[in-house]
């Protein structure tokens, strides 16, 4: 079980982990600037060391063992995979990840990782992509989640004047087709989150979790459809776009065509030269009218503003509503709330997605997956997460019952019994799949308990 986490490189996404998982475990944080340094030490109770993650004699002194794990997310790949090969030959870790900006070292190393004895790599840009890609697949909705191996789904919308549900009762919606069918776990109104109850009426601009059967009546109720647009827009040029590139090169989506679009020519230029079939145009992001330029007819384009400022990623989505489907990729979370405010689509964090990566791979091996809510949380609230995990025989959850949840903020959402789905169990039992839902701040917590720890 990792106790201690060593991260190193405090960039963006190293200040991002160290906020995240300071919560639940010991952090030293290693960065060669010690005024970045100070400044963590200020806001969190963690280590911090001023230095190079590449100095030997600062790494032994770590007392470094199978309860540590190790992160590196500096600027430079060749400085993280350094690093992580040093201590993986010196010491006996139960965890080591590392960060690769470069797409073509990422992919060699994909396929090498384990014999390097790294247990994950990370790359901002790759998970974006395939992250955006994804979301074009389900136009109506924010987010689209599986688990229990597809046995079960859950869905993030936003509630328009013009959908079924809107003016809705819980208790209407549930027993829309059958009681154990669908559950709304999650509600943020006007940027505060409301407990769930039957007699709620769902209101435009809602944003709502649900979890449901793959039954096609409750897929005509919550307004899910599912298909891929013929065309790709690609706003602006960053290293997203890159990584976009390889995806749909590499994978024969049925599309029509895929363009990018930038006002800057020069910016395209070394991307074109690497994929001729895609279709380049230089043009404003934020104009819609380059669309009839292109010739593209409206529902049939996904548009992913993924390489402009984030201000303008966002604003950009908004320009084109009038998609098959507008994802944003924001770098910085705090644009997250401003942009569901202003009425945005589908927003990307890509650290959020780093970190399910992380808060997975870094749980005991019963829990099979985490998913952050990152995109319906508001700025005074931290993110949701939804945790599946299998019960074992030590477990502490086999010695309650249902209705001891409610005291501590967690719910239990389903369980996945022998083939059989529950929504509401009156106990648990060995080898049960539970799906749980709870603030970030009570993952330990959950962890705690699934190995045999009360509260």
């Amino acid at each position: 079980m990792i106790k201690r986490l060593i991260i190193a490189g405090m960039g963006a996404l190293g200040q991002s982990l160290v906020h995240h998982l300071q919560i639940h475990y010991e952090i030293i944080a290693i960065d060669s600037c010690f005024d970045v340094v100070q400044d963590l030490l200020k806001k969190y109770d963690i280590q911090g060391i001023a230095g190079s993650v590449l100095d030997l004699v600062l790494l032994s002194q770590l007392d470094l063992d199978e309860t540590c794990g190790f992160i590196s997310v500096t600027e430079k790949d060749s400085v993280n995979l350094t690093a992580c090969r040093y201590v993986r030959q010196s010491f006996s870790l139960g965890f080591i990840a590392a960060r690769l900006k470069d797409l073509e070292i990422y992919t060699v190393m994909q396929t090498s990782a384990l014999q390097e004895g790294i247990h994950l790599l990370l790359n901002l840009d790759m998970d974006g992509a395939k992250g955006v890609l994804q979301r074009l697949y389900y136009p109506n909705i924010m987010r689209h989640m599986s688990f229990f191996e597809k046995k079960l789904h859950g869905i993030v919308m936003k509630i328009e004047a013009k959908h079924h549900l809107c003016g809705m009762k819980i208790e209407d919606i549930e027993r829309y087709h059958a009681v154990q069918d669908s559950k709304i776990i999650q509600i943020f109104r006007q940027n505060k989150s409301e407990v769930p109850h039957k007699n709620i009426v769902l209101k435009e601009n809602d944003r709502v979790c649900i979890v449901y059967h793959p039954i096609v009546p409750l897929k005509r109720l919550f307004e899910i459809s599912m298909n891929f647009p013929k065309y790709i827009v690609s706003l602006g040029i960053n290293s997203f776009s890159y990584a976009l590139a390889k995806i749909v090169h590499k994978n024969y989506f049925d599309l029509k065509q895929v363009f990018f679009v930038s006002s800057d020519p020069e910016k395209y230029r070394a991307l074109a030269a690497l994929y001729p079939e895609f279709s380049f145009y230089n043009g404003n992001p934020l104009d819609e009218k380059f669309r009839e330029d292109l010739g593209i007819p409206p529902k049939e384009s996904g548009i992913l503003a993924l390489g402009l400022s984030d201000a303008d990623n966002l604003l950009s989505a908004l320009t084109h509503q009038h998609a098959h489907h507008s994802v944003s990729i924001v770098q910085d979370a705090s644009y997250i709330p401003i942009g569901l405010k202003i009425g945005v689509r589908s927003i990307i964090h890509p650290n959020a997605l780093i970190l399910e990566q992380l808060m997975t791979h870094l749980s005991p091996s019963c829990v099979q997956r985490v998913h952050v809510l990152a995109d319906t949380h508001s700025e005074s609230t931290e993110p949701m997460v939804l945790i599946t995990a299998v019960l074992a025989e030590e477990s502490y959850f086999l010695k309650m019952q249902n209705s001891d949840f409610k005291n501590l903020d967690v719910q239990i959402i389903a369980v996945l019994r022998k083939k059989k789905l529950l929504f509401n169990p009156e106990h648990f039992i060995q080898n049960d799949q539970v799906l749980f839902l709870c603030s970030q701040l009570k993952y330990s917590q959950i962890l705690d308990l699934l190995k045999n720890k009360k509260f």
